[in-house]
């Protein structure tokens, strides 16, 4: 066969492969010829976008699973972004193109309210649902033996919007203690824990964390216990134990710690907005399917959902 021939049969094949996939895609009513902007708006009209935490966190993992579960094609398609952190993406959800839903901790908001970092941010914020906790875990050097023996060292909070920062700088201003704070990406600090360069490293997320299992070859490294009665707010008591992070808690052994609610945060549209139309449409859907996303392949924090859940200093949508 000639190279010419053979060329055209190449080209021939693609545009076969091409017109069946295309058919496939579109539902029946909608396989005629769409110039660009109505298949531009076909595309864009269901999509939601679902901010997460990096990309390595368990946010992430979960809005995947939304991805699958909740998807209606053209209708309704979930859109996983990975985030900065707690912090960043309040500020994301009030001013970033593309983004509806944020999962933000709890604490977030109190935050904010705190720092004076956007005027009125409670009546522009609103949540949609509870969702898993987030359990806070300090990782510290063989020497450090309690929370209280960490004033005046080098503690790593982790990156300044990160839920890790925000939720270590108010468990450690109610507990009065006065730390050097550092603010390096986890596999940094995790690594300056290694070379003696820092004393301990605080991460939230839920257990088990990949980044805390990672520190098991750590000589001497341990979990400290932290005294959630003594910080107070809208903090919960949690317990590490060796079958989360069994190089790391003895067989039998419990470290008690505090966890922080994650929430599926939204704007405050207005009730007629079309925005919210489409919000109130995903969350029944949710609502729905819930029981589907706590069941096996899905991730077990699902478990922990609470759709009837009220949230002290939240606004429900």
């Amino acid at each position: 066969m000639q190279r010419a021939e053979r060329s055209f049969l190449r080209r021939q094949t693609l545009a076969v492969i091409l017109i069946t996939v295309s058919w496939f895609l579109l539902p029946q009513d909608q396989t005629q010829a769409l110039d660009i902007s109505q298949q531009r708006q076909l595309v864009n009209q269901g999509v939601l976008g679902i901010l997460g935490d990096d990309a390595r966190g368990t946010d992430f993992a979960m809005i995947a699973d939304l991805a699958v579960v909740l998807d209606r094609g053209y209708d309704q398609r979930i859109l996983p972004m990975a985030g900065f952190g707690s912090v960043r993406a309040i500020e994301d959800l009030l001013l970033l193109r593309g983004v509806d839903i944020a999962w933000v901790q709890a604490d977030v908001l109190d935050f904010y309210k705190r720092a004076e970092l956007f005027p009125d941010i409670g009546d522009k914020i609103r949540f949609l649902s509870k969702l898993y906790h987030k359990e806070f875990h300090l990782l510290a050097s063989q020497d450090i033996r309690s929370i209280d023996d960490l004033e005046g060292r080098r503690v790593n909070f982790g990156p300044p919007s990160s839920g890790s920062f925000l939720t270590a700088s108010l468990v450690f201003q109610a507990l009065g203690l006065s730390v050097i704070v550092g603010d390096d990406d986890y596999h940094v600090a995790l690594d300056k824990l290694r070379q003696g360069e820092i004393d301990a490293w605080v991460r939230v997320d839920a257990m088990p964390t990949r980044q805390i299992s990672e520190a098991a070859d750590l000589d001497g490294v341990h979990l400290l216990s932290v005294p959630v009665e003594a910080i107070g707010g809208d903090y919960l008591p949690a317990e590490i134990s060796s079958k989360e992070y069994p190089a790391l808690v003895p067989n039998g052994d419990i470290v008690r710690t505090l966890a922080v609610q994650t929430v599926m945060a939204v704007y405050a549209w207005s009730a007629r907005h079309e925005k919210r139309v489409q919000l109130n449409s995903f969350y029944n859907d949710f609502a729905e399917r819930l029981s589907r996303l706590q069941q096996p392949p899905f991730h077990q924090k699902w478990r922990e959902v609470d759709l009837n859940a009220d949230l002290s200093g939240w606004q429900r949508f």
